[in-house]
């Protein structure tokens, strides 16, 4: 999936979990970081990334905007 972070790919408010941890393991960690155990939780194919943050009383912006920055740095990276 290190491929596809290549690419312009956001997440928003209403990607689901599940798409998101398909970004690979710097999308895993921080979604750890934040307290969320996405990889283990039946919920990650059912909640959105917003739905999955107010749960864990979690701004939902912060959330995405920390995962949109890790993306665009990847992708920065790839391109040089």
């Amino acid at each position: 999936m290190t491929e596809d972070i290549c690419m312009n790919n956001k997440v928003t408010k209403d990607t689901m979990i599940s798409e998101a941890i398909r970004y690979g393991m710097p999308v895993v960690f921080l979604l750890k970081n934040f307290g969320m155990e996405c990889m283990h939780c039946n919920y990650r194919l059912e909640e959105t990334l917003e739905q999955a943050a107010i749960k864990h009383n979690i701004d939902p912006n912060q959330l995405i905007g920390s995962i949109n920055y890790i993306l665009d740095d990847a992708k920065h990276k790839h391109s040089k």
